[in-house]
């Protein structure tokens, strides 16, 4: 990062620093679900859906992550098995993290 992009950095964050606001600075996310579960999408009208398939060798505990609405829970996916998730038209599925 260059000298002038800190300068801007440190202008924009002054007053969140004033505020007390912390945070970090690069975010920490979940892994990703491994290849071996499979994700398929499909949507009707009214409503978006996500099936979860499990073809890995061992259970997995995953989440689904949506944009525009909010995130599924955590939930166990034994081997062999498929569990669908549906939500508003409107949402679109960003991806499937291990929890």
């Amino acid at each position: 990062m260059n000298h002038r992009n800190l300068q801007l950095r440190a202008l924009l964050l002054a007053p969140l620093i004033v505020l007390g606001v912390t945070f970090s600075a690069t975010a920490a996310t979940a892994a990703l679900a491994p290849s071996c579960v499979n994700l398929s999408t499909g949507n009707t009208t009214w409503s978006q859906t996500a099936t979860a398939y499990n073809g890995c060798s061992s259970s997995k505990s995953i989440k689904l992550i949506w944009q525009y609405t909010n995130d599924s829970s955590c939930a166990a996916l034994g081997v062999g098995s498929t569990r669908t998730y549906s939500a508003p038209y409107y949402a679109v599925v960003d991806r499937l993290d291990l929890c």
